[in-house]
């Protein structure tokens, strides 16, 4: 309350403030986030060698976050398994991420589907690796039900990679028109989503 201004990220986070605070509007501002400027488009000479040290020697969708539950993640994971199996056949799903945040019931999942060897667990990524793992991917996929702002798609738009994103809280600001957004809840509609991302050169 005696705070001259409020700075938040996305026009999303400012309603989510006005509606739980009892504050003046003018004193919550955005100042939307940017990329590191070493998030620029990559030679495929640069970006084949970093994928095929996290085992992605061909075509791959990429995810990069964590996988607690508001991620979604599971829902990327079924998604895929949807597609149609020889278009799956030929691109991997890679999954950049901490595992203690709740990799282990999504590798099980994938396990029990048959999908372990398409479905890539990274682990953590380190900075210097990411914006070649960006680079050499064919489709970005972020499917999260809540973000205050949601940096990843920003940074694979950034590489120039397609992305699909979910239609949730603040990533259709974020992303604007340069992505494909999706309701997230409806899964064939991703699964469509995607599979136009890896089929429509022009995407």
């Amino acid at each position: 309350r005696r705070a001259a201004a409020i700075l938040t990220d996305s026009e999303w986070s400012r309603r989510e403030i006005l509606r739980r605070f009892s504050l003046p509007a003018d004193r919550v501002l955005v100042t939307p986030l940017g990329v590191s400027p070493r998030f620029r488009p990559v030679p495929p000479e640069h970006a084949r060698p970093v994928a095929a040290r996290y085992g992605l020697e061909g075509d791959y969708v990429v995810y990069v976050g964590n996988f607690r539950p508001h991620k979604n993640v599971g829902g990327l994971l079924e998604a895929y398994a949807a597609l149609p199996a020889p278009l799956r056949s030929g691109v991997a799903l890679a999954l950049a991420g901490a595992p203690e945040t709740g990799a282990a019931p999504l590798r099980a999942w994938a396990a029990a589907r048959g999908l372990t060897p398409a479905v890539r667990f990274l682990g953590p990524v380190p900075d210097a690796d990411l914006p070649a793992l960006y680079a050499g991917a064919t489709l970005f996929c972020f499917p999260s039900l809540a973000e205050g702002f949601g940096l990843p798609p920003l940074e694979a738009m950034a590489l120039g990679v397609p992305c699909v994103v979910s239609d949730a809280t603040s990533l259709p600001e974020v992303v604007g028109d340069v992505a494909l957004t999706v309701a997230v809840v409806d899964r064939p509609a991703f699964t469509a989503a995607m599979r136009r991302g890896l089929d429509d050169a022009t995407f």
